[in-house]
């Protein structure tokens, strides 16, 4: 009997644990990783260097390929705004902090799309 409470007691520690997710970023602490430099990859697969400055623009490249956008905080999320030929894009997404990492705009599996470092 006891075992089987201590058993319960555990699968619902790590179900109430978040998988992947580290500490959420607040907007204010969002707001503060400008100015700053930050590589990673985005749905591990494309290669992100990217530069956010205080003033809302962001630059940088995707697997080599130079683009320049906006961002913002709205809504607790970090907000990117970047145009693709002729239409803008704005992906917003919660960001984590797991360890030297940031983490975000998670797919509906719960599975982050970005990871990015301080270069």
């Amino acid at each position: 009997m006891v075992y089987r409470i201590i058993l319960a007691l555990f699968a619902l520690v790590l179900m109430a644990a978040p998988g992947d997710a580290g500490s959420r970023l607040s907007a204010a602490e969002i707001r503060a990783l400008a100015p700053g430099v930050y590589v990673g990859s985005w749905k591990g697969k494309r290669q992100l260097h990217l530069t956010l400055m205080p003033n809302g623009t962001v630059s940088g490249t995707v697997d080599g390929h130079y683009h320049a956008g906006k961002w913002y905080v709205s809504g607790g999320n970090l907000c990117l705004v970047f145009k693709i030929l002729v239409f803008e894009k704005t992906k917003c997404g919660a960001i984590s902090r797991q360890g030297a990492w940031l983490i975000g705009y998670y797919n509906k599996k719960g599975k982050p799309r970005i990871r990015l470092k301080a270069a």
